[in-house]
């Protein structure tokens, strides 16, 4: 009797733990949730997570999308992340929840809306390439890689902003005018060409977007604006559908916003032939070697543009603490120097076979893994009109690291987030290995920002839902899937009927029998078992209650951050 009043205790508390965080169960010991808490909890949601929630059926794909549709119509007038939007997503998302119905939900982006860059072909949608006015006719094919995403359930929301033919790295201007603006100022650039896809995904109105790269376009603008991107080793990603600026440099990849997202679209856009996501590995970083490139992370005297003043202090902050928490994962950092590396960009941009002969040369001749520098040294840009003052964005101070070893060699180069500048724009470094070393170059980013996380969302596109209790799609997920555990204990044990204790007459005793003195009974001991009847539910208890204690922590000091 007593374990079943502990359970339904445990349970009493569990619902009035959940309650808080709009979820109940009902006298009916049915589990419901408030909608607009779930929405609440879909800001900054990873792939997994979206996928676990409409799989349990607590949100179905045409509220998902819906939801990042909102979220475009109250943002996007400031920061200009589309060319289109595909008036088609609604009626795929209806299809996708009739399939789900049916059973027919395989895909590890069922369901899931991604976003595209405009310069890779959506059937039935222009490719503008930026240049709206030269390809006004729908596409009439699908990209390889849209297919792909297709193939796996996946929702295409949009076509995304660029620079007019892929031409501008600084910023993403297509040929009418319309600029993109950053994720965190909408004052500053977003870079280029793949601002558009970068733009949207930091600001939530995707679960992830595609980008295109042919000297920086996928890694600068990800890094201004707090995503993820890895550039694979060239030929890893089908480049069919997509419109080519450079043959021997040209690699579409996706922009996320956690290492794990980046891994799954990896597997996607590759078919499933290297198996990212089960291959991470979050203990890389104990004992791999690394080198930071003096000449790409450090003042060079007498260099052009590379001199001290030349160089943000906030940059180089940043890169100094983010060595020091690469050390304190347990990986081994020196400091390596190729004098020539400068020239050798512009020496050898015709001659990838060489510098990459330079490149495995100092990895090898040092013992390293990969190279680490910050992927760019200059103060981030202003970009509007009114800054700008008549002026041309090509007379800014550009000095972007992720524009020479991986697009002229074709080695893999991941941009990971470790910062934000004090203007707003994101900081990021990249990581360079040899050829193939994808996995490597995933496990790295996998393994640093599961300890060290500087993704940050935008403090000035907050979520448009509100909760009690703020947490994450994952913790919510949790909770959910406790009180449901919950609701059927409480069911079970409301249905048992109570347990009969036997009760036993004492002797009766003649008149002529002397009675005897009671002695004082001992104190029954407490037995491991009876005892952990009350530590079990009561640790489960505390747990629940510090981990939720912990992200309402957690979240409130990112708010309070911003």
């Amino acid at each position: 009797m007593m374990k079943k009043i502990l359970l339904l205790f445990f349970c009493l508390l569990f619902a009035l733990q959940c309650s808080a965080a709009d979820i109940t169960i009902t006298d009916d010991f049915e589990v419901e949730v408030n909608k607009d808490a779930l929405l609440a909890a879909l800001y900054e949601a990873d792939i997994p997570s979206l996928r676990k929630a409409l799989d349990l059926r607590l949100i179905t794909c045409e509220e998902l999308t819906r939801y990042y549709l909102e979220r475009i119509e109250a943002y996007d007038k400031t920061f200009n992340c589309f060319i289109t939007l595909c008036d088609n997503a609604i009626d795929i998302a209806k299809e996708r929840d009739e399939a789900m119905l049916r059973g027919l939900d395989e895909g590890s982006l069922f369901g899931i809306p991604i976003v595209v860059k405009d310069n890779v072909m959506y059937e039935g949608y222009p490719t503008t390439n930026g240049v709206a006015y030269l390809r006004p006719n729908p596409s009439t094919q699908n990209a390889a890689i849209v297919q792909y995403l297709l193939d796996e359930g996946a929702i295409i929301l949009g076509k995304t902003n660029m620079s007019a033919a892929a031409q501008d790295a600084i910023c993403s201007t297509n040929a009418s005018g319309l600029q993109t603006f950053n994720a965190y100022n909408e004052n500053l650039a977003s870079g280029g060409s793949s601002g558009g896809s970068a733009v949207a995904v930091s600001l939530n109105f995707a679960a992830a977007g595609i980008g295109t790269d042919t000297n920086a376009s996928l890694r600068y603008p990800a890094a201004l604006n707090g995503c993820i991107t890895l550039r694979p080793t060239l030929g890893r990603i089908e480049r069919d559908g997509c419109i080519i600026l450079n043959y021997s440099r040209d690699t579409a990849g996706a922009i996320t916003r956690s290492v794990l997202d980046q891994a799954i679209m990896l597997d996607v856009m590759t078919l499933g032939k290297y198996n990212f996501e089960e291959n991470l590995n979050a203990e890389v970083l104990k004992g791999i070697r690394l080198g930071v490139l003096s000449e790409l992370s450090y003042p060079i005297e007498g260099s052009y543009n590379r001199e001290e003043n030349d160089l943000d202090n906030e940059i180089q902050a940043a890169f100094d603490n983010a060595v020091k928490e690469l050390e304190s994962c347990g990986a081994e950092i020196i400091t390596v120097s190729m004098p020539t590396v400068l020239n050798d960009f512009y020496v050898n941009s015709d001659n990838n076979s060489r510098l990459y002969s330079k490149l495995e040369k100092m990895l090898d001749d040092n013992g390293l893994d990969a190279v680490i520098y910050p992927t760019y040294l200059h103060t981030p840009h202003y970009t509007t009109p009114e800054y700008l003052n008549g002026k041309s964005i090509y007379d800014l101070p550009y000095i972007c690291n992720c524009a020479g070893f991986s697009p002229l060699t074709g080695a893999p180069e991941i941009g990971i987030p470790i910062g934000r500048h004090s203007l707003g724009a994101g900081i990021s470094m990249e990581v360079l290995a040899r050829k193939e070393d994808d996995q490597m170059l995933l496990d790295i980013a996998y393994s640093y920002m599961l300890q060290y996380d500087h993704r940050e969302p935008s403090p000035i596109a907050p979520s448009l839902y509100n909760s009690e209790l703020p947490i994450d799609l994952h913790a919510f997920l949790m909770m959910y899937e406790q009180a449901v555990i919950s609701a059927e204990q409480m069911e079970i044990a409301s249905t048992q009927p109570p347990e009969t204790i036997p009760v036993t007459l004492p002797p009766i005793i003649e008149e002529t029998e002397l009675v005897q003195p009671q002695s004082e009974p001992e104190p029954k001991k407490a037995s491991a078992i009876s005892i952990g009847y009350y530590i079990i539910p009561c640790a489960c208890i505390l747990a629940g209650v510090a981990y939720v204690f912990y992200r309402r922590k957690k979240n409130s000091r990112l708010i309070s951050d911003f």
